[in-house]
């Protein structure tokens, strides 16, 4: 047999074990590095629009503290599937795509959260002027810029919010909000 025809057998024997186990580590590497980059989208998702609605709180503190009454809206867009946050003065900014966003009412019986979407579509909040607190949940601004607050069908008190919860599939942030002293923290 010729050396030219043994050199061809040689190469039609397909890849050594060592060769089938370094492209099975890459592959290895690069389907991890595909997941990690998956999850730490949905994460910077859900913490851009977390420091996004915390920003809106800030500046909407500010106006009512120094200025008057001014307001919140996380608000659901039917036909943008998308949701906003706005403030009295009509800035608004869209939340990232994706972004499911819901609530929890204070010393509510059920641990059950409100989702902001289609049927129920925007949550408004605001600060008090006298002492800097959450003021209730606001349900309508009458035509001269006074609040009218939601409150409990029986006992007619009012309903205020500690929880905004942002999630972007596995991957939730919570704004706790502390309606006493209008002080807030993203976990």
């Amino acid at each position: 047999m010729s050396d030219k025809l043994k050199r061809q057998q040689l190469n039609n024997q397909g890849f050594s074990l060592v060769e089938l186990i370094v492209i099975m580590i890459i592959v290895v590497i690069l389907a991890t590095a595909v997941v990690v980059a998956f999850v730490n989208s949905e994460d910077q998702k859900t913490k851009s629009s977390a420091t996004l609605v915390s920003k809106y709180l800030d500046n909407v503190m500010n106006y009512s503290m120094t200025k008057g009454n001014a307001y919140l809206t996380l608000e659901y867009d039917d036909d943008s599937g998308r949701y906003y946050v706005k403030d009295s003065e009509n800035h608004s900014e869209k939340l990232s795509p994706a972004i499911e966003v819901s609530y929890h009412i204070e010393n509510s019986e059920n641990e059950n959260v409100i989702a902001i979407d289609e049927e129920n579509d925007k949550l408004m909040l605001s600060f008090s002027r006298t002492n800097g607190s959450f003021t209730p949940i606001i349900k309508s601004v009458n035509a001269d810029g006074t609040f009218v607050y939601e409150t409990t069908g029986d006992s007619n008190s009012n309903v205020y919010v500690d929880k905004i919860y942002i999630k972007c599939n596995d991957s939730t942030k919570v704004i706790h909000l502390y309606t006493k002293t209008g002080v807030y923290e993203i976990e």
